[in-house]
């Protein structure tokens, strides 16, 4: 490390003292009058901010006053729709309990039509298994002189 020279030590000081006394009457003359009044500048609008907040909030601003009237709008809505959907629910209702007597009623008589085809089905198979007895017996017969006969 260098060792300060004593020579010239205190012609550096009074030049750095010098200097820091210049930049700093430099500053204060022309820096800091600028950083101040910014300052106050801001803070004469955050006064009035809040100056206008507390007026606003003693007379009542009509946004706090409009959700009474908002409210009671909205409870009327909220009736109106409670009646839509019981008068829908009832309409549904009604149109359900239609629509099954109408398909109890088309199960009803396609059920009776379905036994009297079943019906009618059941003795035409009756009387073919009767005719293809007989026949099957007559031809026994014409064999068979003997064997007994089927009537009718």
């Amino acid at each position: 490390m260098k060792q300060p020279d004593h020579s010239i030590f205190t012609s550096d000081l009074l030049w750095t003292i010098g200097i820091l006394v210049l930049v700093f009457a430099l500053l204060r003359a022309l820096v800091l009058p600028r950083i101040a009044d910014a300052i106050s500048q801001r803070a004469k609008a955050i006064e009035e901010d809040v100056l206008r907040a507390k007026q606003t909030r003693e007379a009542g601003s009509p946004q706090e006053k409009e959700p009474e009237h908002f409210r009671g709008q909205i409870d009327e809505a909220d009736q109106d729709v409670q009646r839509m959907i019981a008068e829908s629910t009832e309409r549904v209702r009604k149109q359900h309990d239609e629509l099954m007597e109408t398909c109890k009623e088309d199960i009803a008589s396609r059920g009776a039509a379905f036994h009297e085809e079943a019906e009618s089905l059941r003795e035409k198979a009756m009387q073919e298994i009767r005719a293809e007895a007989a026949k099957g017996l007559q031809n026994d017969n014409d064999s068979d002189p003997e064997a007994p006969t089927l009537k009718h």
